[in-house]
């Protein structure tokens, strides 16, 4: 599959629009897609329409003011990737505790207790362990960098968070910080996931059991294909009507 995802993105790059305008649409409407899928994962779905008006700075009825204060701050973090990733910056433990302050508005601390994740059958790593086990994750991650591909470097950095689970309720989100960083690190476009909250957690549970990454990395691999899609179709667009404005001229 990542031959195929390699293909697009080379397809998308020599396609993609040298406009500021572009550039503004290109990051929103991602961000908008992740943050659909975020939301999802967390047990607390909005329609993507929400979303686009609550970052727009729309008030609506019968939607949680928890919700405004996360979006705008996801936002805020998503920005931050954005000037790490300008440094060249990989993430780290710290980095990592660093995007929740600011999601959560309050300082970053791993769990102090050892819980069972209902919705994967799991209980995770006993809470001392949490530190070392970020801390090995982080250092392991540097190491594939010559030996594995980026879409599975992606997905591996998303499971193995979420198997520590060193944040407790609020690790889903954060391996989705994780995971966005990994993404956007090689280069490739964050967007919409495909899987539902059930498919999610079930993909989650069979890594959990037996190591399989394959299938949350498929459902990865294809919603990355299908956000370069949506590039490519734009990016087309915008050259066919930028060659009917100069042909009128």
């Amino acid at each position: 599959m990542y031959l195929d995802l390699e293909e697009k993105l080379e397809l998308y790059r020599k396609s993609r629009p040298d406009k500021p305008e572009y550039a503004a649409w290109e990051e929103e409407s991602a961000l908008w897609g992740w943050l659909f899928s975020c939301m999802k994962y967390r047990g607390t779905p909005l329609e993507k329409g929400q979303i686009v008006d609550i970052l727009k700075g729309e008030i609506m009825e019968d939607i949680p003011l928890e919700h405004y204060g996360f979006l705008h701050r996801y936002r805020e973090v998503y920005r931050d990737i954005r000037n790490y990733l300008e440094m060249k910056t990989s993430l780290t433990t710290e980095l990592l505790n660093r995007f929740y302050s600011i999601i959560f508005r309050k300082d970053a601390a791993f769990r102090t207790n050892n819980p069972v994740v209902y919705e994967w059958s799991y209980n995770p790593p006993h809470f001392r362990e949490v530190p070392e086990q970020m801390d090995l994750l982080f250092r392991q991650a540097a190491q594939k960098r010559r030996t594995t591909d980026p879409l599975t470097r992606a997905a591996q950095m998303h499971l193995e968070i979420l198997e520590v689970y060193p944040y407790g309720e609020d690790t889903v989100t954060m391996a989705g910080v994780g995971l966005l960083y990994a993404l956007l690190e090689n280069g490739l476009p964050a967007g919409y996931l495909f899987a539902s909250e059930q498919e999610y957690n079930q993909q989650i549970t069979a890594y959990l059991k037996n190591g399989n990454s394959e299938v949350f990395r498929e459902m990865l691999g294809r919603s990355i294909i299908n956000r370069l899609d949506v590039l490519i179709q734009v990016s087309r667009a915008a050259e066919e009507s930028n060659e009917a404005e100069n042909g009128t001229d």
